[in-house]
Order: structure tokens, then C-alpha cells, then sequence
């Protein structure tokens, strides 16, 4: 019998969690087999990973690019599980920034003067605001729960055919 061919456009993380999860549901299903399937990644650059890459400061490796890595997001939670991978938090008072190419906003090393601590949020509110600042952490919350709402949708297997109307019934549905 000939194999149903997959394929998979990118090797990001919403590529390779395709891949994980499309695995999981044919290896938990009855009516297909995972020996019935070849599942094909398709990457255009040299390299895999997409946008998540690790750039190094002072010596120090952070991992940049990703967008959606959030204690609250259940998806990668369960693949670092499955994989076997620990979470390691390095984050100090103030939140980072990262425009793609370059920190706009960082902490300063932690062996860093007071004086360079202190002209480092000097920079921050100079730049966005003290307001901004103090309101971030609560931007960032209140995304996370409508963001936590797609887990109820997804769970009971529904879908969507666009992403307007994905973005609606999540809204509609964990109104706050």
C-alpha cells in the first residue's frame, strides 16, 4: 500500500509542533497508523528553527526570536515535557524587548554598577514611558488570557476556517 505523503512547509516551532502533535494523533488513533504516513519538513534556510535562535550578550546565551514562549502556553509546556526539557528562568526586574536584531530594552548584567542599573531604567522611561512601564505587566496579562482561551476551542477539536473567526469565537467565548 502506498504511503500518504505530509508535508510540512518550515521547520519554526509551529512547524515542529505540527509535526509532534500530528505524530501523537496518529499514533493514538485507531483508524490510522503512523506507518501509513511520511511526514516531509521543507526548510528553506541552512538551518532549522525559524525565527527562535541564540544570540549571545556578555557572554551569556539567551534564546530570542519566539514570540509565544509563556509559562501559560500549554502546547509548549507539553512538548518541553515530552522532550524531556527544564525550564530555566534568568529574568530580572525589568522586562526585555527584542525587535529581531537587537535588545531595545534589557537589564543590565548582574554585575553591573548601581549607577549602570540605574541608567539602564533611566533609558527605559525615557524611551516608553513611566506609565508604559508600570501598565506592561498588565498588557501582558490580560493578552495571555484571551490568548489561553484558543486551549478551550482546541480541545474540544474545533475549528475554524479563518483566522478572523478563530480570533471572534475565542473572544466571544472568554469574554472578560
Amino acid at each position: 500500500r502506498k504511503k500518504t505523503r505530509i508535508a510540512v512547509i518550515g521547520s519554526g516551532i509551529a512547524a515542529g509542533s505540527s509535526v509532534f502533535f500530528l505524530h501523537q494523533l496518529l499514533s493514538c488513533n485507531d483508524t490510522f497508523s503512523p506507518d501509513e504516513f511520511e511526514i516531509h519538513v521543507y526548510e528553506k534556510k541552512h538551518i532549522l528553527g525559524g525565527r527562535m535562535k541564540s544570540i549571545y550578550i556578555n557572554e551569556t546565551r539567551i534564546e530570542a526570536g519566539a514570540t509565544i514562549f509563556h509559562s501559560s502556553n500549554l502546547y509548549v509546556k507539553h512538548m518541553a515535557e515530552h522532550l524531556g526539557l527544564k525550564e530555566e528562568i534568568k529574568a530580572g526586574p525589568m522586562p526585555w524587548l527584542w525587535d529581531g536584531n537587537a535588545f531595545l530594552l534589557r537589564n543590565p548584567p548582574q554585575n553591573a554598577s548601581m549607577f549602570d542599573k540605574i541608567c539602564a531604567l533611566a533609558r527605559a522611561v525615557w524611551r516608553y514611558g513611566a506609565v508604559t512601564l508600570y501598565r506592561l505587566p498588565g498588557i501582558v496579562r490580560a493578552l495571555v488570557k484571551k490568548w489561553s482561551g484558543v486551549y478551550g476551542l482546541l480541545g474540544d477539536m474545533h475549528t475554524c476556517a479563518h483566522v478572523e473567526t478563530a480570533h471572534a469565537e475565542t473572544a466571544r467565548a472568554h469574554a472578560y
